[in-house]
C-alpha cells in the first residue's frame, strides 16, 4: 500500500516602505491574496482517497479459485474408490452340475419351437452336487479344474482348458442337467450322452451366444440377452427321447427334435 502526502506552500510578498505611505488604501488590498487558500486545500483530499480504495477489492479475488480447486479434487477420489472392488467377482467357469432336477416345463412360443412337440414329462433327480463338501468320488475332473472358496461355500474353477469336469454315471438316455456357472471369460458347456463317437453338447459365451450341437455339428443357435459375462447364470440342456430343449435362466431359447436320436451315454 502506497500513501502520498501532498504538502502545499504559500507564498505572501512583504513591501516595506521607507516614506509615509501616501497611498495606504490602495496598495493594502492588493497584498493579501484570499485565493491562496482554496487553492492548496483540496489537493491531499482528492490524491489519498482513490489511492486505497482498489487495494480492499483486489483481495476477495483470491477466494474462488481455493474453494474450486478443493470441490474438484475430491470428486474422482470417490468414484475410484467405488471401482476398485470389481476384478473381485471374477472366478472364471465356476460350474456346478445336476442331473435331473425335477422340474417340468411347458411348451413356450419361440422361433425354434415344434409345435408338435409334446411337454418335457417330470423326472427324478438323480444327483445333486454344491461342491461344499469338497467330494469329488462321483467326478471325473479334467486338466485345469480346481476347487476354491466362494462366498460361504465352494465351487468348481477352471483357467485356460476345454476340458469338462464329467460326472461319473451309468449310461443315461432321457436326462436333464444343469449348471450354475460364472464366466468371466470363453464359454460354458454342458454335454450329455456321450459316447466314444457322438454326444449332445450346448455351448454359451459370455456375450450370450448359444449354440447347440450334435457330435460337434452345429444344430441350432440362438442370442441369450443380456450377456452373461460377470453374472451367475443357469444354463439347462435336456435331452428325453428325441426331443432337445435349453433354457437360460430358466428361459428356454432352443427345443427341436433329433430324427435320429442319439443312444443312451455318459
Amino acid at each position: 500500500m502506497c500513501f502520498l502526502l501532498l504538502v502545499g506552500f504559500s507564498q505572501s510578498a512583504h513591501v516595506l516602505a521607507d516614506d509615509p505611505p501616501t497611498e495606504t488604501p490602495t496598495s493594502i488590498p492588493t497584498e493579501i491574496p484570499p485565493t491562496v487558500v482554496p487553492t492548496d486545500t483540496p489537493l491531499p483530499t482528492e490524491t489519498s482517497t482513490p489511492t486505497e480504495t482498489p487495494t480492499e477489492f483486489l483481495s476477495p479475488s483470491l477466494t474462488p479459485s481455493l474453494t474450486q480447486t478443493d470441490i474438484f479434487t475430491e470428486t474422482p477420489t470417490n468414484q475410484i474408490t467405488q471401482s476398485t472392488p470389481l476384478p473381485s467377482l471374477t472366478p472364471s467357469a465356476t460350474a456346478t452340475y445336476a442331473v435331473s432336477p425335477t422340474l417340468t416345463s411347458t411348451m413356450t412360443m419361440t422361433a425354434t419351437q415344434d409345435i408338435s412337440l409334446t411337454p418335457e414329462p417330470p423326472l427324478s433327480l438323480s444327483y445333486s452336487d454344491n461342491f461344499d463338501r469338497g467330494d469329488f468320488s462321483h467326478w471325473n475332473l479334467g486338466a485345469g479344474w480346481s476347487l476354491v472358496a466362494h462366498d460361504s461355500g465352494y465351487a468348481l474353477q477352471v483357467f485356460n482348458s476345454s476340458t469338462i469336469a464329467k460326472y461319473t454315471s451309468s449310461n443315461l438316455s432321457d436326462v436333464v442337467a444343469q449348471s450354475i456357472f460364472l464366466l468371466d471369460n470363453g464359454t460354458a458347456r454342458i454335454v450329455v450322452r456321450q459316447t466314444a463317437t457322438a454326444s449332445y453338447a450346448v455351448t454359451l459365451s459370455a456375450a450370450g451366444q448359444v449354440n447347440l450341437y450334435r457330435s460337434g455339428i452345429l444344430m441350432q443357435t440362438a442370442a441369450f440377452s443380456p450377456s452373461v459375462y460377470g453374472q451367475w447364470r443357469t444354463l439347462r440342456l435336456s435331452a428325453v427321447s428325441d426331443t432337445l430343449r435349453v433354457a437360460v435362466d430358466g428361459i428356454q431359447v432352443i427345443v427341436l427334435r433329433d430324427v435320429s436320436p442319439l443312444p443312451a451315454g455318459t
